[in-house]
């Protein structure tokens, strides 16, 4: 489906290239001399790499008509990850690179996720905005720290690293922002 580029917006997949490209940032600018366009970072689906494309604001782009479809985390072995599909009852395996290695801990038994579909296959994979996760390592506090909003690193779940207030021990259960892995509240 073409549409101009003014109209495209963060998240949205283009088929650039022949290849499914993620816009990941995307900016209106109006120079003084010239013509006005839309800056664009994208980011190729299949092996990750990161561009920046100018396009003109006359000009048209394809963007690729996407299938969301909700699947649920049943188990992994090694690095195959297994889910269902409750519409069709359809299990399917994908790779972990699919959702990253450095996100695969976040991932728990019954866990939905969204998988995106491109012509009947598998393309990428999310993961919920934010998770639960728990603290397995993190520094004792020192008192009179808490005082200034400092924070400390800590491991979660599989060894993913986190920035967390002081007052956050081991054992605690965070709610993490799976974006971008930041610490948003605790459990």
């Amino acid at each position: 489906m073409k549409i101009s580029a003014v109209d495209i917006r963060v998240g949205d997949i283009l088929l650039y290239e022949k290849k499914l490209m993620r816009v990941i940032k995307v900016m209106h600018v109006q120079p003084g001399k010239g013509g006005a366009y839309m800056q664009t970072e994208i980011k190729d689906i299949v092996d990750s790499t990161k561009k920046n494309i100018r396009f003109r604001t006359s000009e048209n782009v394809e963007k690729a008509y996407i299938e969301d479809e909700e699947y649920q985390f049943l188990y992994s072995i090694a690095e195959n990850l297994s889910f269902i599909n409750f519409v069709s009852y359809e299990q399917i395996t994908v790779h972990e690179n699919m959702i990253g290695k450095e996100k695969v801990g976040y991932l728990k038994e019954s866990m939905i996720v969204k998988m995106q579909k491109y012509e009947g296959n598998i393309v990428s994979c999310t993961l919920p905005e934010s998770v639960v996760a728990t603290v397995t390592e993190c520094e004792e506090s020192i008192k009179g720290q808490t005082v200034t909003s400092s924070y400390k690193p800590a491991i979660v779940n599989n060894s993913i690293k986190v920035m967390v207030p002081q007052f956050i021990k081991n054992g605690d259960e965070i709610r993490v922002r799976t974006e971008d892995d930041v610490y948003l509240e605790r459990i």
